[in-house]
């Protein structure tokens, strides 16, 4: 059998429809911002309805610009306004409640599944929470060096 892949965005209408009426939704991400803990184009996602959004849900958002984007909740302001970021990007994102369409409720690889409830899942956002002031400066250190090496190397 042929698969046959479909922009998210041409699904959104089915998308609302099946999660309002309790369902959920399997689907591949595409991208590399939530690696490792999302492989692109391999893992799948299982989408529920977001009725409650809590520090570490991972909500499936719109950008203004139209883009579709799962990124883990950091934090939740008072105002209700989502703080949201890869787990491969050291910049935080604002985002509103109402650009939110779902969160994921697990996630299915090959060979074994990730609830996003479970305490396998809390332990990662741990280790990710502790790791990401590393990742961070590691990250400044690279781009600093490699504009000092284009800087002393560059061709003339």
């Amino acid at each position: 059998m042929e698969t046959k892949y479909v922009e998210l965005k041409q699904l959104l209408p089915i998308i609302k429809e099946k999660l309002a009426s309790d369902g959920s939704v399997i689907f591949t991400p595409n991208g590399t911002s939530m690696k490792p803990l999302i492989r692109n184009g391999i893992d799948e996602v299982e989408l529920i309805r977001a009725d409650t959004i809590k520090k570490n849900d991972i909500p499936l958002f719109v950008r203004e610009d139209g883009s579709f984007v799962l990124h883990r909740i950091i934090r939740i302001k008072k105002d209700g306004t989502l703080i949201v970021r890869g787990d491969n990007q050291i910049v935080n994102e604002r985002v509103n409640i109402n650009q939110i369409i779902g969160k994921v409720k697990k996630i299915i690889r090959k060979d074994k599944t990730i609830e996003i409830e479970s305490s396998k899942y809390r332990f990662y956002c741990l280790k990710s929470k502790l790791g990401y002031p590393f990742k961070y400066l590691y990250r400044k250190i690279r781009s600093g060096l490699a504009i000092i090496f284009h800087k002393i190397f560059k061709k003339k």
